[in-house]
């Protein structure tokens, strides 16, 4: 619990206790905390990775201000009681809420974890399929994450019963034609297996998904600020190098590939980048695989391109920042 109470916190972590000497603890959890900082001025004592930033710490024990007049020792509050001397003063318009328990103001220009997803909006023109008017055609975002959570649950090499796992997500991700929509998965998810790409994961010595990137990402040491999001595969193969993929869906032939990929370059950049920053070396590869034609692209960016994108993720942090985004 304390665990969980403790890496919950976006930006800043408040604990409490009512200790009457911070050199003395009594508590477990305040024992268990006093070997990681030095109560008395929040000092951190722990051996910290190289690198990364001593967290900030403030220590009081003054009291917070109140107007609030003290009470004596109780058995405790009387809930009828107070709930009705609380209806009574908003009846006559004389309550008041006192200033310790407003809203607190959020501080826009202090926050630390960014969203990749929602980042995407500002920075990322995603290839959008036009829902078309025919009710008897799927839904196409419906679709694409049914496949992608399929995807993301089978092991390679694969021995899933792949219809039957597409029919069991199927009523997750679509709000109709379930069964159309798992046979179609299915039938991707099939042609996807029988590809190279997929031979080489059922070899991979490493699968990951999740990242978090610190932004700006040679930050020395970690501020704090960082993008966090989910990958749709990054695995080593039995060689030892390291491959960024993504799948897509994209209603595309072999012919418009190249095209459709465009869409994704800002996307693939970032994923890159946090899979560089978390195992130390540059991915050899960063691919789309279209599900659709079973092709693939493979991106290669330039300098000026990799600085232009860089500088358009700042811009978009700024416009989250400023309360716009």
């Amino acid at each position: 619990m304390l665990y969980v109470a403790c890496t919950r916190a976006a930006d800043y972590l408040l604990l409490s206790s009512s200790i009457d000497d911070l050199a003395k603890p009594t508590s477990d959890w305040l024992k268990f905390l006093g070997k990681q900082f030095d109560l008395p001025t929040g000092r951190c004592v722990a051996d910290l990775p190289a690198g990364y930033g001593e967290p900030q710490v403030r220590v009081t024990c003054e009291e917070p201000a109140t107007d609030r007049e003290a009470t004596g020792k109780s058995r405790g509050t009387d809930l009828v009681k107070l709930v009705e001397k609380t209806r009574q003063l908003h009846e006559s318009g004389a309550g008041s809420v006192p200033d310790s328990v407003r809203p607190t103001l959020v501080d826009t220009q202090a926050r630390q974890r960014f969203s990749f997803s929602r980042l995407s909006g500002s920075i990322v023109r995603k290839a959008r399929e036009a829902k078309s008017p025919d009710a008897s055609l799927l839904d196409p975002r419906g679709l694409g994450t049914l496949i992608h959570a399929v995807l993301e649950r089978i092991d390679f090499p694969c021995d899933n019963d792949i219809l039957g796992l597409c029919k069991h997500l199927a009523s997750l991700h679509m709000q109709s034609q379930e069964e159309q929509a798992a046979e179609e998965a299915a039938q991707l998810v099939e042609n996807f297996l029988q590809s190279n790409r997929a031979k080489e994961l059922a070899s991979a010595k490493q699968i990951h998904r999740e990242f978090v990137l610190p932004w700006p990402p040679d930050q020395q040491p970690f501020e704090g600020r960082r993008i966090e999001g989910v990958i749709d595969c990054l695995y080593q193969d039995a060689a030892g190098d390291w491959h960024v993929l993504d799948y897509k869906s994209n209603q595309v032939d072999a012919a418009g590939v190249r095209k459709a990929a465009n869409h994704y370059a800002m996307q693939m950049f970032v994923y890159t980048t946090a899979c560089e920053q978390a195992i130390g070396v540059r991915p050899v590869e960063s691919v789309l695989h279209f599900l659709r034609p079973s092709e693939e692209f493979s991106f290669q960016w330039t300098d000026a391109e990799l600085e232009a994108m860089t500088a358009q993720i700042d811009q978009a942090i700024q416009t989250q920042l400023s309360g716009e985004g």
